[in-house]
């Protein structure tokens, strides 16, 4: 190998070992920020899936797609409660930590649940739930909304209700994104 070659691949190997530092530093944030990092996952899928634009951090809302409509994003991994057989998705702070978010749909996200996939749409990678902020107050519970992610056993009212709102397909998810009437400033569709 001639010198030039070996200062190339040092130079190389020194940019790697630096990008590589910054990556390790970056997980161990997102490591240390598992909520954020939650999040952040699931406004970048919302955002992909509808073609709508990312909003900058701590703003009312997270992403704003073409028809101006405004999407507040909750992603839940499944979670075991009381280390029972039954799962759950939960998703907190639908409102904000200061009830200060302003949205018009609230877009949960849950991993499927794979003893259930036959109650997922297939062509979709997670569980969706389009909510209108309008009924967000009837299906959560304090600040906090759960589903089982068995959706073929839900009982509970609150549970009922969000079940509604199930997504069960992708072109059905962006369509009504589309033609949504945005809601002006007093409530009402416009």
């Amino acid at each position: 190998m001639k010198s030039h070659e070996r200062i190339k691949l040092s130079e190389r190997i020194r940019l790697l070992e630096r990008e590589n530092a910054l990556l390790r530093k970056e997980r161990d944030f997102f490591r240390q920020t598992p909520t954020l990092a939650q999040g952040l996952k699931g406004e970048t899928l919302i955002a992909k899936l509808t073609g709508g634009v990312l909003t900058g951090y701590k703003d009312p809302h997270d992403v704003t797609v073409t028809s101006g409509a405004r999407l507040e994003v909750k992603y839940s991994h499944i979670n075991a409660p009381n280390k029972s057989k039954t799962r759950r998705w939960n998703w907190h702070s639908v409102l904000g930590m200061s009830n200060n978010k302003k949205y018009d749909y609230l877009v949960l996200v849950g991993e499927k649940d794979p003893r259930y996939d036959d109650q997922y749409p297939a062509e979709l990678d997670c569980v969706f739930f389009l909510v209108p902020r309008s009924d967000v107050d009837h299906i959560k519970t304090g600040k906090d909304i759960a589903i089982n992610t068995n959706l073929a056993t839900v009982w509970a009212p609150k549970s009922l209700a969000l079940s509604r709102h199930l997504v069960k397909a992708a072109d059905g998810f962006t369509n009504l994104l589309d033609t949504a009437a945005v809601p002006s400033a007093d409530g009402n569709a416009g």
